[in-house]
């Protein structure tokens, strides 16, 4: 008696992940407090656009060359009758460390020591990478973040100029000014990983990253 066989086709496996996957998925992972850092910014740089024709009739010029603020900025201000100036204030002064530096520094700091939290690294363990590739995509992830944070940043003052007659805005200097914070950004991404390293509470790895 003769037997037919029958053969079955066999699905192909599917194909790992390639490329920085551990990155983009802690990227959005922070999705929610990056958007809030680029709104603060979005929201501050347009408030300051709307009021800045105020802010004149009222001579904000004493308050910007006060003392009070030449210990905020590092530095007494000699000349402060423009919008630009105004908007170095607001943007890029100490806040800015304290602010959009301290939210990189605790994404970095709380990325590693959550996964540890919730169970799933000895999951990302397990899969073909050493732990030196996982550690520097989590770090790279909060770099990235930090990037995001600067473009926001100088949309945010693009967006505020539209609000001003003769911004007068000198572009060179704020990609210049820009840049800087941005590699301030790329040290505390890299102080919140030293202490998410050895540290496994986020909350507690994020916040001594910060101060």
């Amino acid at each position: 008696m003769a037997t037919t066989s029958i053969s079955k086709t066999i699905a192909a496996p599917k194909k790992r992940a390639r490329g920085l996957t551990i990155t983009f998925v802690a990227l959005a992972n922070d999705r929610v407090v990056l958007a809030a850092g680029v709104f603060y910014a979005v929201f501050v740089a347009v408030i300051v656009g709307i009021l800045y024709p105020s802010l004149q009739q009222i001579n904000f010029t004493a308050y910007v060359t006060s003392n009070a603020v030449a210990g905020l900025l590092g530095a007494k201000l000699t000349n402060a009758n423009s919008f630009q100036v105004l908007m170095a204030l607001e943007m890029y002064s100490s806040l800015y460390a304290l602010i959009w530096g301290g939210i990189v520094a605790y994404i970095a700091g709380a990325s590693l020591p959550a996964t540890f939290e919730n169970g799933t690294l000895d999951l990302a363990l397990a899969r073909p990478i050493s732990r030196t590739r996982y550690y520097l995509e989590m770090w790279l992830s909060a770099a990235l973040g930090g990037l995001i944070l600067s473009i926001g940043t100088a949309g945010a003052v693009a967006l505020s100029s539209l609000f001003v007659q003769n911004a007068n805005i000198d572009w060179g200097w704020l990609i210049v000014a820009q840049l800087i914070e941005l590699a301030f950004m790329f040290m505390a991404s890299g102080i919140g990983a030293l202490f998410g390293s050895f540290m496994n509470a986020s909350r507690a790895a994020g916040g001594a990253a910060i101060g």
